[in-house]
Formats: structure tokens, C-alpha cells, sequence
């Protein structure tokens, strides 16, 4: 009833009523046959319908028009178009933000149909991955196509589908990670079943995930290495009174640990000097400026080089307390270091302290300033003790301290090297780059009576005293600053040297040319690396 009063144009959006008025007019006034229309309108209570119209005129004997018109309503039809456009296009920056590219598999034939996304992906256009025969399978790496053509195999056998990772080779000849996922459409006979999949690049996420590995195998690398140089402090700390070895050794690890919070705030980037001064100096604050006086520039230390000098001042430091200048109320502290040239120097000067006597034996804290200083930065050491009060220099080539060390350069020719006998003990060539490690080492073989070459603790170090005087044996720390063992062992192979790795990584984290060598991890037992010595100089023995 409401339709018969209304006029059919009032129905008619407002938006679309001035077109479709134009239209209608040049429908009676003969300029179209036919019309066909897409237009609103609005229902009852203000909905919005969409409609589509064949409009035709007919006229009556006397010629007056009226118009037939034929409505479909379209709004349920366009707005199921419009969720599908949506769903196309969000389908498509899913794909383009995922780097993912759909395909179809005709499991019968092995033709396969990528969509446009593949380039993205691969490189390849689809029509080039269709022209390959199995396009997908003759583009997996050699190394995962077993694992990854019995799982796309099995799938499609019981018809599950599959679920699978690989390596894809890339147009520009590089391999890519993808995750391969499909299911398996049943047809109604066999030779009509497809697959519907999806590759996945997966690359990033891949290249994440090693880099986490990574930083975890550094991270139980560097914990392994931090455990062997407590141990060996610890060791090296050793007193007859129990008190007395708590105290030593918790301020060492005090210092060490100073030390560490330094490089963790620069990623392990270096350190530089006057915040090392600083930290180590922390607690003899009290003095600062007055009676503790320090200088030089700036310089950016390699985190070896920090931690050697760290190590260094805590001594300095704990002894001017307890003996030296701090021991009283007049004395004084000089602190100064500078860059000349290529040379990097360091000095602690005390005086006005109480009157210094040389210590009756040499401690931990003298092995620290004089062996392991030394051995570390190859640096010339000075340790005197005036009466006026402690002297301490240090002088070594900058690039010790500001992490701009050469390579090895050669493997040096294989020479004969005299074997031991029962009237000469076998020598064993020590290479450890962490000083007070490499001295643990020294002191476990010597004990056992062995003659030691070295320590060293570099490649070119090593190679240079194995050709100046031979051993008969050698243990190695794998990773030796930025190079490894790798040339050492080869120079020592050459010559039927036997040798015996150390190191923080476990034998699945060595070098693929040392997986198969004798090793003993850190923190190292004294019991276990003599035993591994004694067993690797047999089997040449025997």
C-alpha cells in the first residue's frame, strides 16, 4: 500500500536521483531502446538497497509511454562481493608482508602453478617455475631434499598433506628457508586430486634464530672462560689460613666482576681507560682528587686489555691500602698513562706512605703486575719497591691495548722435532690467550715434570717458537683472539706433533676441521688434562 502512494523516484537515493531523472528522460524521448541501471534505494526504515534495473518503454495505441522495469535486489550479492575484495586484498598484503606465494599441485602430473607472489619470493616468475618439471622439488637444496620430498611424499600418499621446512635456491643462485605447508583436495577419481599449498619465506626468522644461537654459544663460551679464570684465581689465591683466602678472593672477584659491568654497558665493545680507573679505584673514594691523583687521555681499551689492567689496579689498589701510601694519612697515589706513537704506557707511583719493604715471597697480586701483565699485552713490566714508596710501569705496543692486532701470516715449514726418550722428558708448547689460565696450565705440566714451551698466546707466536725450538706435544686454546688454532694444528699434523685443544665451546661448536681432536673443556681439571696429555703422548709412542 505505502508503494502505491509513493512516487517511485522519491524512493530512489537522493544521491542517484539527478542520473537516473537524465536517463529515464532520454529513455522516453527515444535515445535509448533499452536501459539497464545500478542504483539505491531506501527501504522502509532508511536501509540502503542496492538494485539493478532493465528498464523498457512500451506505449499505448495513443502513443503514451510506460515504462517496464525489471528489479533485482543486489544488495546481499554486492556486499558479499565487497567482504570477498577485502579478503582478496588483505590475502594480498598478508602474502606480500609475509613473503608468502600460493600455488597448486597436480600430484598425478607434478605440474605446478605458482601466483605472482613467487616472484617475490624466488626470483622466478610463475611461468618459469611451471616450465621447470616439478618446479618446486628441482629447487631444494641438495642437503634437505630427502627429508623434505619424504615428508611432501608422505602427505600426499595418506593424504594429510604436509608441513615442512627447507632450503629453496633463489632466481640470483642464493638459498632461501621457506616453510612449505599444503593440503591434499580429493577428487571425485583419482587422477583429479590437487594440492592447495603455501611457501613461506622464512629467512629472517631463520637468521634470528642463529643469531640467538650464536649469542647463547658465546654466552657459555665466555661463562666457561670466566669459570677457568676464577678457578685459576682462586688456585693462585691459595693461603694456609682459611680467613685470609675468603677475603683475597672475594675482593678479586669483586674486581672481576667491576670489570664485567664495564664491558656488558659498552657490548662488549671496549672500555675506556678512565672509567676503568674509576671503577677499579671505587672504593678507595674517600682519597680521590686528594690523596689519589690521575691522568691521561681517553683511550678506548680492547676488552682483553681492560680486563688485564682492571686486574692490575685492584692489586695496586688493595696493596697501598693495606701496606703502601692509603696505609696512612700522608701518602699519596700517582696515577698517569699516555699514548706515544705506537706505544701505550702506564704508571703507579706511591709516596709519603709508610716506609716500603719488598715482599719475602711473590704472591698472587705480584704474578698479576709482573707474569700475567706481561705474557697478556707482551709488555715490558717494571715492579720496584723504594722505601719511599711502590713503583709500577707498564709499556707495551698500542695495538695490545686497542684490540688492532695482525694475523698469523704463513704456516711455517715442517721440521724434524726429536722425540722424548726415557732420560728426557716431552716438552709441550702451551698457547692460551687468557694469562692466568695459560699460567694454571704451565703449573699443572710442570708438576708433572714436563718441560714447557712458551706460554704464548697468539697463532704467529706459537708458529714462531715451534720453529725455533720444536716440542713434542702441544696444548691449544681454540679460539685465540680473532683467529683459532686452525694454522698451529696444521703446522703440527705436518710434523706428526700430537696436540690436545682446550676450550669454553663443547666439540660440537669447534671448528669443523677440529671436530675430531682431542679436547678437554674449560674450567679445566688439573686430573683430566694431565690424563688426556699422558694418553695423547702414548698413542704417538706406541
Amino acid at each position: 500500500e505505502d508503494l502505491k502512494r509513493a512516487r517511485l523516484q522519491d524512493l530512489v537515493h537522493p544521491d542517484d536521483r539527478e542520473e537516473s531523472d537524465k536517463l529515464l528522460a532520454e529513455l522516453a524521448g527515444g535515445e535509448h531502446q533499452v536501459l539497464e541501471l545500478e542504483r539505491r534505494y531506501l527501504g522502509a526504515g532508511g536501509d540502503l538497497i542496492w538494485a539493478y534495473e532493465h528498464i523498457s518503454i512500451m506505449r499505448d495505441v495513443d502513443g503514451s509511454p510506460h515504462l517496464v522495469a525489471l528489479v533485482t535486489d543486489r544488495t546481499e550479492r554486492l556486499k558479499h562481493e565487497q567482504e570477498l575484495a577485502i579478503a582478496v586484498e588483505r590475502s594480498k598484503i598478508a602474502q606480500h608482508s609475509a613473503k608468502a606465494a600460493l600455488y597448486e599441485l597436480l600430484p598425478r602430473t607434478g605440474q605446478i602453478q605458482f601466483d605472482a607472489s613467487i616472484t617475490a619470493v624466488t626470483g622466478f616468475t610463475p611461468r618459469e617455475t611451471t616450465a621447470l618439471s616439478d618446479a618446486r622439488r628441482a629447487l631444494v637444496h641438495p642437503d634437505d631434499a630427502p627429508t623434505a620430498n619424504a615428508a611432501i611424499d608422505a602427505g600426499l600418499r595418506d593424504g594429510s598433506g604436509y608441513d615442512t621446512t627447507y632450503r629453496l635456491r633463489h632466481k640470483d643462485g642464493h638459498y632461501i628457508w621457506v616453510h612449505d605447508r599444503a593440503s591434499l583436495l580429493k577428487g571425485r577419481h583419482g587422477s583429479d586430486d590437487r594440492v592447495i599449498g603455501m611457501l613461506l619465506d622464512i629467512s629472517e626468522q631463520k637468521a634470528r634464530e642463529e643469531h640467538i644461537n650464536l649469542l647463547l654459544r658465546e654466552v657459555n663460551h665466555r661463562s666457561k672462560n670466566m669459570l677457568g679464570l676464577v678457578q685459576a684465581i682462586a688456585r693462585q689465591t691459595a693461603s694456609a689460613e682459611p680467613h685470609q683466602f675468603l677475603s683475597d678472593f672475594s675482593e678479586r672477584i669483586q674486581a672481576l666482576s667491576a670489570n664485567q659491568d664495564l664491558l656488558v654497558r659498552n657490548d662488549w665493545n671496549g672500555v675506556g681507560i678512565r672509567a676503568l680507573v674509576s671503577a677499579q679505584l671505587a672504593h678507595l673514594a674517600d682519597g680521590r682528587g686528594k690523596r689519589i691523583v690521575t691522568g691521561g687521555p681517553d683511550l678506548r681499551l680492547s676488552p682483553a686489555a681492560a680486563q688485564v689492567l682492571g686486574m692490575a689496579l685492584h692489586e695496586l689498589a688493595t696493596n697501598a691500602s693495606k701496606y703502601g701510601a692509603l696505609a696512612n694519612e700522608d701518602g699519596r697515589i700517582h696515577v698517569r698513562w699516555q699514548r706515544q706513537d705506537d706505544r701505550f704506557s702506564i704508571s703507579w707511583r706511591e709516596e709519603d706512605g709508610p716506609e716500603v719493604v719488598p715482599p719475602a715471597r711473590q704472591g698472587f697480586g705480584t704474578t698479576v703486575l709482573r707474569a700475567m701483565a706481561a705474557m697478556s699485552l707482551e709488555a715490558e713490566v717494571n715492579l720496584s719497591y723504594p722505601a719511599s714508596g711502590l713503583n709500577w710501569s707498564l709499556s707495551c705496543p698500542l695495538s695490545k691495548v686497542m684490540d688492532t692486532g695482525k694475523a698469523a701470516s704463513s704456516i711455517f715449514a715442517p721440521r724434524a722435532v726429536p722425540r722424548p726418550t726415557p732420560e728426557r722428558r716431552a716438552r709441550i708448547l702451551v698457547v692460551e690467550d687468557e694469562a692466568l689460565i695459560a699460567m694454571e696450565i704451565v703449573d699443572i705440566l710442570a708438576s708433572q715434570g714436563y718441560g714447557i714451551v712458551g706460554p704464548t698466546r697468539s697463532v704467529e707466536q706459537a708458529l714462531a717458537l715451534f720453529r725455533e725450538y720444536g716440542c713434542d706435544m702441544a696444548v691449544l686454546d681454540v679460539n685465540l683472539g680473532a683467529q683459532t688454532a686452525e694454522p698451529i694444528v696444521k703446522a703440527l699434523a705436518a710434523n706428526a706433533i700430537p696436540y690436545l685443544l682446550v676450550s669454553g665451546y663443547d666439540r660440537a661448536q669447534q671448528p669443523t676441521a677440529l671436530r675430531a681432536s682431542p679436547l678437554v673443556t674449560k674450567p679445566i681439571r688439573p686430573d683430566l688434562l694431565v690424563a688426556e696429555v699422558r694418553r695423547c703422548l702414548a698413542a704417538v709412542a706406541a
